[in-house]
């Protein structure tokens, strides 16, 4: 009944479609990426002046975090919620392709993705307009509730860009059987793929007079 209401639950979703043995390789895959993509930070961490008042490399880690600059968040939302709206029409292609029938919905091919797709979508449109009128404008866009929007709810934004990450990942490692399985259905295909070409072969001779 629980697991039935998590199920449920937006964003939560999308994790619980998974599996452990998928959470675990997803997760050593993520943990090195996220520790690249984070270099910026690491180097500010450590160029910053020693000082008391800013407590443990945590506190400092958290503090730098949470006052990433517009320009740099638009960076990492582009960087890491690109792949996601990607993965539609990747899914859309492949689907149309294998099926060969009406192309399928978004709910279809991403259990709990809908939700994080258009949440993708709208902070990759308002921080690129943000980079662009920073870019041509700054005072003017200092000055707009864009500018305050953003500046408040940078670290949620990109909380919400490492999580689209790390479910990139996750939609991109196989489970552990699936090389098996994926292997008896290419042999599959090849022999009925054999079988046809000779039915079709042998029905030409007959043909012939």
């Amino acid at each position: 009944m629980l697991l039935n209401i998590v199920n449920k639950i937006p964003f939560v979703e999308a994790l619980t479609s998974y599996s452990i043995e998928v959470h675990k390789f997803a997760w050593r895959k993520f943990k090195v990426l996220w520790f690249l993509n984070m270099a910026p930070v690491w180097v500010t961490l450590l160029l910053s002046p020693i000082s008391d008042e800013k407590g443990t490399i945590l506190d400092q880690f958290l503090d730098t975090i949470l006052k990433i600059p517009v320009a740099e968040l638009y960076i990492y939302v582009v960087s890491f919620t690109s792949p996601i709206m990607y993965l539609i029409y990747e899914n859309r292609t492949q689907k149309i392709d294998n099926e060969n029938s009406k192309s399928p919905s978004i709910k279809d091919m991403f259990r709990g993705y809908g939700y994080i797709v258009i949440v993708s979508l709208v902070f990759y449109i308002l921080t690129s307009f943000s980079y662009a009128l920073l870019t041509i404008n700054p005072q003017f866009f200092n000055n707009t509730n864009l500018s305050f929007f953003l500046s408040k709810l940078t670290f949620f934004v990109y909380i919400f860009s490492v999580f689209c990450l790390y479910l990139t990942i996750l939609d991109g490692t196989p489970e552990p059987n699936h090389f098996v399985d994926s292997f008896r259905k290419n042999e599959k295909a090849a022999v009925d793929s054999l079988e046809n070409r000779l039915k079709k072969r042998k029905g030409i001779k007959h043909e012939k007079p």
